[in-house]
């Protein structure tokens, strides 16, 4: 009886260890480039991850949509980034009043997803009218999104 305590007790102890390296994996973005999280919600995508969704996908997107704002005549609204072992995760951190509360911050994702819905790859797949921004993270292969003004809040959309 002992020894099944004892192995239960060890048992539950690795899983909090595994619980503990998953939390600090999770959250070692905060503090760097965002402030802790401070609300989450949950996106179910309608779209599935494209079959060649790869981590040099996702840094070829990222590195596209860096170049657009770049290109533009005015200082960038926002920078996005893909981060974690497999860039799954997309931080977009606004620099300025656009996302300086979760509303604004919405408001730039619907502009995105206006802008997604422009894309040969929605217009192919007939999709423009119903598949959001959220949507083409899913396909692209992320599986989360934080929307952060880099000062005060930080807000996880987890895909799935």
């Amino acid at each position: 009886m002992r020894r099944l305590a004892a192995l239960v007790v060890a048992a539950a102890l690795a899983g909090c260890t595994q619980m503990q390296v998953a939390a600090e994996n999770e959250s070692r973005h905060e503090g760097y480039y965002y402030p802790p999280i401070s609300s989450t919600e949950f996106y179910k995508p309608r779209a599935q991850a494209l079959e060649d969704s790869n981590r040099a996908r996702r840094l070829g997107f990222v590195a596209v949509m860096l170049a657009q704002q770049l290109e533009l005549p005015y200082p960038p609204s926002y920078m996005l980034f893909a981060k974690g072992q497999d860039a799954e995760k997309m931080i977009i951190i606004g620099l300025g009043e656009d996302f300086d509360t979760i509303y604004r911050a919405r408001a730039h994702m619907a502009a995105l997803t206006t802008i997604a819905r422009q894309s040969p790859l929605f217009q192919d797949l007939g999709t423009e009218e119903s598949f959001t921004f959220y949507d083409l993270a899913e396909m692209l292969g992320f599986r989360e999104i934080v929307l952060s003004d880099g000062k005060t809040y930080a807000h996880r959309i987890r895909l799935r």
